[in-house]
């Protein structure tokens, strides 16, 4: 009887209206919080591509990428008019494989004494990169010793 009685007072506080209102607007606020973090983190998801990947699997028009490579110190070509840098990067591993990059903003200074970057941008198959950011690779500071 105990049971039955239990189930009766939670079936009447389910159905009073007020409870009711307050479950829904609950429900409304958790269901915009998912949205909000759902659109701000796909936002600002850029996944990081080889440039053999970037040759062999053609990376969708519009799809924002970020692609590593050697510098083609030979190809660089500075635009100072228009802020405009643009380069050929090309896979250390196969130097064959090639991109090339047109950049638009502020060079790092280490740009110019770097051997590789990482640039972020969009890819249109068979033509260029077009980036808006630049990261410059250091090399390492650490060497370790020779053992003999």
């Amino acid at each position: 009887m105990a049971k039955a009685s239990a189930t009766i007072e939670i079936a009447r506080r389910w159905a009073n209206p007020q409870s009711a209102k307050f479950v829904v607007g609950g429900a409304i606020i958790l269901a915009a919080f998912a949205y909000l973090l759902f659109t701000a983190t796909s936002s600002s998801l850029v996944f990081y591509h080889t440039i053999d990947e970037v040759i062999a699997q053609g990376i969708p028009v519009g799809e924002r990428i970020r692609v590593a490579g050697a510098i083609d110190k030979d190809s660089i070509e500075w635009d100072a008019e228009r802020d405009t840098l643009a380069f050929t990067l090309f896979n250390p591993d196969n130097p064959s494989q090639r991109i090339f990059i047109i950049y638009r903003g502020l060079v790092p200074d280490t740009f110019w004494t770097s051997p590789h970057v990482i640039m972020e941008g969009e890819y249109t198959p068979g033509q260029s990169f077009v980036a808006d950011a630049m990261s410059v690779q250091c090399p390492s500071k650490y060497v370790r010793a020779e053992i003999q």
